[in-house]
Parts: C-alpha cells; structure tokens; sequence
C-alpha cells in the first residue's frame, strides 16, 4: 500500500512503504529531544538553567515556548496530507475531559481571586502534549518508533558520558549535604533513569538492539545513583523492581539481577559504603541529626504548610496563578508555588476534581499499558518483542515516577524536560500501530482487535503460544 500505511507481509516483520519522507517527518520528533537536557531550573554553583527558558519572547510565552509550538506547526505542515496516527481509547478520554474541565476551573478562579502568572503550572503540560502530537504524526511504524528510542538511549548515554567525565576532572555540582556529586537536576535525572529501565526491558523481553540499550544503560545508571538523590534511586529501583516481576524467565531475571548487583557494587566502591549506607538511611523522614538528612525537616515542614493550604480550600483549592502562604519553613522559603508531594500540589492548584482526574488518569493509562504489553507478548517476532518492551518500560517507568510523587517528590508535570519524555512516550504507546494487535487465531484470552490496515498475520503454532 501507499500513503505511509503499514504493512506486515507473511513472515511477521513490519514494513513500511511511503513516500519516501520518513527521514523528514522525524526531524521535528528527533529535535525536541535535545530539551530533555535543558535545565531548566538552576541549581548551586555548576548548573545553570538555558537561554530557552530565561529569555522572554513577549506575551508571557517564553523562546522556548515558541520553538516546540513552531516544530508543531511544522510537523502539521508535513503530514498535512496524512491522518494524525493517535486515537483516544475511551478509557483514557473520559478522566482527560475530567482533568480539562479542572484546568479551566482552576484557571477563571485564580483569575478571580487575583492570580498574575496564570502559565506557571500548566505550560509544560500543554507543550508535553504537543510534543506528543509531534511524535503520534512523525512516527509511522514500529522502526520509526525504534529510531526515536535509540536515539533517547544514545543521547543519554552521551550526555552521562559527559557529566561524569566532568565529574572526574573535578568537576560537578557542589552540595552541602551530599558533597560533591556528578549532577544535582532532578529532572535530568529522572530522563535519564528511563534508559536503565527500557534496557532490563528489552533484555527479559529478547527485544532486538538489547545490547546497544545496555551499553547506553550503564553510564546513565551510574550518574543517577552517583548524583545521590533519592528520589531518582527510589524512581530508578521502584522501576527496575516491578520489571521483574512482570516480565522474563528466570534464567534472563537473574542476569539482570547480576548485572544490576555489579553495577551497584562498582557504585558502592566510588562514593564509598559509609556515605552510601548514611544516604539510604536518611531516606526515613524521621531521621535528623545527619548531613544527609538535613533537608528533611524541611521537606516535612513543606507537606504540612501544603496541607493547611488544602483545608482553607479543600473544594477548589487556591487555583492558578498565586502562592500560598508556608509557616513552618520561613528559612527556605516564606511563600511556595510547589509542594514536594504530587497529590497535595494537584489538589492545592486543581482542587477536589483535579485530584480525581488526576488519580483517574494514571490509574486508566497504566491499565491500558499493561492490557496491551500482555497481548504484545504472545507474538514471537522481532517487531512484537520492540512493542512489547516499549510498553513494559514505559509502564514500569511511569509507575516508580508516580510511586515516589506519592511522597517527597515534585510533580512530573511541571518540569518541560520530563514532560518532553512523558510526551514522546505518550505518542509512542498511543500509536495506531501500538494499539492494533494482530489477531491470534485459535488462542483462548488473546484479543482479536483489527489488525492494522493491509496486515497479514501468520499465526504461530499452539505449542509456542504461552497460556493466557
């Protein structure tokens, strides 16, 4: 077929025919990556925030605002005779229309009470879904998709070669509780914990390119457990662990386990078991007295100013545009815009149904990473094993990310280099060719949903088909 349709010939493997405009409907997708990297808040002495953040385009709409909306309009502009490859499954339209009428609530009532920097919460949120856009219309097929993902993997891994190269020659950010560490952005971090866990992935699934995402993997681990924050070590391990109990045989879960114990080992050697074995231990919010505990009362003090807020407001909260008013951490900050705790932020700015939408959404999106990771995972074909590891480590990820947002931990959605990743999955998994299973006649419990247009699908023997 033409037209940039997909076509699955007997053997099983994914081709694709066009018009020979692959290579220029990714551009856009490949140039929002580089944002991943992009600091955008500083932090101490070695880490200072991009231009494309700080300079002022006029009308509140910051450079790099413009930029991302400007490779939206040029990605439309290239596939204006094509269909947008994403589709909303009811499940996941009905919490988002929930989570937009919050937004709008949110919005005239900040505005009605006196909010000025309307944009502050919800900017990144509306770029990530553009983002998303960008990626759903550029990629056409399971090796579109395979390129934007290997080339996540390579510029991590180049961009952690870099820091702890950096980190070596003496250099890195300077902290005082921590010391001296390779990187203190969080966000960063979180990016870059995202290719240790697409790796294990593609490994307990025999996804093809397995190798090159370990090889990529190894760097961006050892900058995220280096780095010694610990909400990164609890995103990275709270993502690793749920991989093993999804998805692999026992032989390829105990490789992974050696090879995670290695990398731990090694780990323990440079920073040195005394620092690692305080660090871990001052993950108790109890705990004080410690350099590495130092910011804990802090932290605590932020979740209750947080929740005094919420009960002045339980029903709308405070809305958009404004801070509020803190009490117990005057020397740090006297008025916050955040909260280090996902639900009391979203309720404090989106109130009660925001809160709702919010819980709604990411419980709706993870069952329908999983329900599709399942059927993915009867096919025996390269390309079913790539879509079936894309699916498990963006749900493993994305599930450690909201598990340690339930505590001390900022809310993904405001940082642009998160939601750069968040949005480029969203437009991976949400793909046509991601939801459309071939069929597997004669299996009990697998779905039959329409394969993809022009797909001809040669079932695999009953004998290699695993029981439902």
């Amino acid at each position: 077929m033409t037209g940039g349709q997909l076509a699955v010939p007997v053997s099983g493997r994914l081709d694709v025919r066009n018009r020979g405009d692959i290579r220029l409907r990714l551009i856009p997708v490949l140039l929002c990556l580089p944002v991943l990297f992009m600091f955008e808040f500083s932090a101490f002495t070695a880490q200072t925030t991009s231009r494309l953040y700080s300079t002022d385009v006029g009308g509140g709409f910051r450079l790099i605002d413009v930029l991302i909306m400007g490779l939206t309009a040029l990605q439309l502009m290239i596939t204006r005779r094509t269909r947008l490859s994403i589709r909303f499954p009811t499940s996941l339209a009905f919490p988002l229309a929930l989570a937009t009428g919050a937004w709008a609530i949110s919005l005239a009532y900040g505005k009605l009470t006196g909010g000025t920097h309307l944009m502050f919460d919800w900017r990144s949120i509306v770029l990530g879904v553009a983002i998303s856009l960008i990626t759903a219309a550029g990629v056409r097929s399971r090796r579109d998709s395979a390129i934007v993902l290997d080339t996540v993997l390579i510029l991590s891994a180049a961009f952690s070669v870099f820091v702890l190269a950096a980190f070596a020659a003496g250099g890195g950010v300077r902290t005082g509780p921590t010391g001296r560490i390779p990187l203190w952005d969080q966000h960063a971090l979180t990016v870059l914990s995202f290719s240790p866990v697409l790796a294990v992935a593609r490994w307990l699934t025999q996804a093809p390119r397995r190798r090159l995402a370990l090889l990529c993997s190894i760097p961006c681990f050892a900058v995220v457990v280096l780095s010694s924050r610990r909400n990164n070590w609890g995103e990275l391990l709270c993502g690793l662990g749920l991989l093993l109990l999804l998805d692999g045989g026992v032989r390829r879960r105990f490789h992974a386990l050696g090879l995670v114990a290695v990398l731990m080992a090694v780990v323990t050697v440079v920073l040195g078991p005394a620092r690692l074995a305080s660090r871990v231990e001052s993950m108790d919010p109890n705990a004080y007295g410690t350099p590495e505990s130092a910011t804990n009362a802090g932290h605590v003090g932020d979740v209750l100013d947080a929740w005094d807020a919420v009960k002045t407001s339980p029903w709308l909260g405070i809305g958009q545009g404004k801070p509020y008013r803190t009490s117990r951490i005057v020397d740090w900050k006297t008025e916050s815009w955040m909260v280090h705790n996902a639900p009391l932020h979203v309720w404090i700015r989106y109130g009660l149904l925001g809160l709702i939408a919010f819980f709604w959404w990411h419980a709706a999106y993870f069952r329908y990473l999983n329900r599709l990771r399942r059927r993915w995972r009867v096919f025996r074909e390269d390309g079913a094993r790539e879509t079936s590891a894309l699916l498990l480590a963006t749900l493993c990820w994305s599930v450690g990310v909201f598990i340690v947002a339930m505590f001390f931990s900022e809310w993904s959605y405001t940082s642009l280099q998160r939601m750069t990743l968040i949005g480029t999955l969203w437009g991976l998994t949400l793909h046509r060719s991601v939801r459309r299973v071939p069929p597997v006649p004669g299996s009990i419990g697998v779905s039959t949903s329409r394969p993809a247009v022009g797909a001809v699908v040669t079932p695999l023997p009953p004998a290699d088909i695993p029981a439902p």
